[in-house]
């Protein structure tokens, strides 16, 4: 995300918690710009959680079921207070 992204942040009726697991060596993406996605979306509101996972990179595979375990983990300790409702937007 890029720090002018903020007012279609703004536009979210429900600020779902957000949760990120990203390799400090992944090259897809760099620490730097995660964390700082983090803080864009924690300033507009945005319950963004970030796990660090020291010395991995982008392999998901090679650690999916610890990282599924922690997923997990998140989505049951954030669970929704409505049903989803798919909502068409119109930007302009």
């Amino acid at each position: 995300m890029r720090a002018d992204d903020g007012p279609f942040i703004d536009r979210t009726k429900r600020k779902i918690p957000i949760s990120v697991w990203v390799g400090t060596n992944d090259n897809f993406f760099p620490l730097k710009d995660v964390r700082a996605t983090r803080d864009l979306l924690a300033a507009h509101g945005i319950k963004a959680d970030l796990t660090e996972m020291k010395g991995r990179t982008h392999d998901y595979y090679s650690h999916s079921d610890e990282v599924n375990k922690m997923v997990w983990d998140f989505l049951k300790g954030n669970e929704l207070d409505a049903e989803p409702k798919y909502e068409r937007y119109k930007w302009q």
